[in-house]
């Protein structure tokens, strides 16, 4: 593969990376349209937020980070999956004259099953998270005396 290969190579990979930004930002966007139409109950056991949430669990009990990371990677695939899905499914509407309002249908359908299984992985990332930082702070209390 000579320097042209090299550089069409890099190309694709940094569109293809660019392009998953994006789609993660538009991502994210619709799961929260999502869970504005149709809202999540969440688990409300302490009253600090999350950023604060985040730094101790992350400073303080690294296994159960990396399961609330594992649960927003999964949310964060998931959004941009259902994203994508809806793209390719109204770009297969426009362009290919077989593509019945079935199709279009059943790839909206598609998009939603995922789109809500992200909200579910959204979800148990906010409960892992706030019960992480509950459990922390109550052994810490314990420890403590208070």
């Amino acid at each position: 593969m000579g320097d042209a290969g090299l550089l069409v190579t890099f190309l694709f990979i940094l569109a293809a990376y660019c392009t998953g930004f994006i789609l993660c930002i538009f991502g994210n966007y619709l799961l929260n349209l999502k869970e504005w139409l149709w809202p999540v109950p969440k688990p409300k056991n302490s009253s600090a937020g999350n950023s604060q949430k985040y730094i101790v669990v992350r400073e303080k009990s690294k296994e159960n980070f990396r399961y609330v990371e594992q649960w927003n990677v999964l949310k964060n695939f998931s959004s941009s999956l259902a994203l994508a899905l809806i793209c390719i499914d109204v770009q297969c509407l426009v362009s290919i004259k077989s593509f019945t309002i079935f199709h279009f249908i059943g790839g909206i359908a598609l998009s939603m099953v995922v789109l809500f299984k992200a909200s579910t992985y959204h979800r148990w990332a906010i409960i892992d998270l706030d019960n992480a930082y509950t459990n922390y702070t109550k052994s810490e209390e314990n420890e403590t005396g208070g």
